[in-house]
């Protein structure tokens, strides 16, 4: 999700605490600890950077009232598909592991 969003040149991506300045007005951080001490961290940021939005992408909901969340439901048929598209186009076979972000995958499958 937020590779495609990079692409699409809607926010910088990057994993966190790898943190940098973004080129963008948004930035997508990934791998965030959802608790309120992170969360409550990343505001300052919004300053410091001059950034319209930060998006957290997160495998457990982030427990702050003042931060808007969604879901983003994946199946594994969703990724049953996703695997086969992934061979059949590029010829690639990502191992069945729990990967937390696409740049674990990549380096994994090079």
């Amino acid at each position: 999700m937020g590779w495609f969003l990079e692409r699409m040149n809607y926010s910088a991506y990057s994993i966190w605490p790898d943190m940098y300045k973004p080129l963008l007005s948004r930035l997508t951080l990934d791998d965030v600890s959802p608790d309120r001490t992170t969360t409550r961290d990343l505001r300052p940021m919004v300053d410091k950077y001059g950034l319209q939005q930060i998006i957290l992408l997160t495998r457990i909901q982030v427990d702050e009232r003042a931060m808007p969340t969604f879901e983003l439901r994946i199946t594994e048929d969703d990724l049953a598909s996703f695997r086969a598209n992934l061979y059949r186009h590029l010829q690639l076979t990502i191992p069945d592991e729990d990967y937390r972000n696409y740049k674990v995958a990549l380096d994994r499958l090079s």
